[in-house]
């Protein structure tokens, strides 16, 4: 489009691209969740949030757990061992 006199310059239609450049044209929405409106970019931004809350929540629960074990341990005075791997048994 002409935008100072609204006519039209071009017409640049799909079905008359490379198929490389028509899957950008239909993952580009996708990507960035422009397809539909505000309740699916809701969708979009929790599930993309959700990897990144279950790493760090799990990270610190193992972390408690992992401390309680070694209190609980040391006040038994049950000797630690250690596996071949390195980590606490």
């Amino acid at each position: 489009m002409d935008l100072s006199s609204g006519g039209v310059k071009a017409v640049n239609l799909a079905r008359d691209k490379p198929w490389n450049e028509r899957m950008l044209l239909v993952f580009k929405p996708l990507h960035f969740g422009d397809y539909a409106g505000p309740a699916v970019k809701l969708i979009y931004c929790f599930f993309g949030l959700m990897p990144g809350l279950l790493a760090v929540s799990g990270f610190f629960i193992w972390r408690l757990n992992n401390n309680k074990t070694d209190k609980l341990m040391r006040k038994r005075k049950v000797p630690v061992r250690y596996s071949h791997t390195g980590g606490a048994v």
